[in-house]
């Protein structure tokens, strides 16, 4: 049985969300890539992934934090 306990204590932030009309999937992975880049340099950080949902615009953001407490820390600093 695989070993789940690195899993069981991460916190994931996961946000759903739609672009806007005019946007489109390209001016947004240019604009994740400082995101990323800013994200990795947090205390806590494990992994982040972006996904396009099947409906229209809609992706969903998930980023996976060693603590809740780390996850807020960097969001406070958003």
């Amino acid at each position: 049985m695989p070993d789940n306990t690195q899993l069981d204590a991460a916190v994931f932030e996961i946000v759903v969300f739609k672009l806007r009309e005019d946007a489109t999937h390209e001016q947004l992975l240019e604009a994740s890539g400082p995101v990323s880049d800013w994200v990795k340099q947090k205390p806590g950080f494990i992994e982040r992934k972006l996904l396009r949902a099947t409906e229209k615009n809609t992706y969903v953001e998930i980023v996976r934090w060693e603590s809740l407490e780390q996850a807020h820390e960097a969001a406070g600093e958003a």
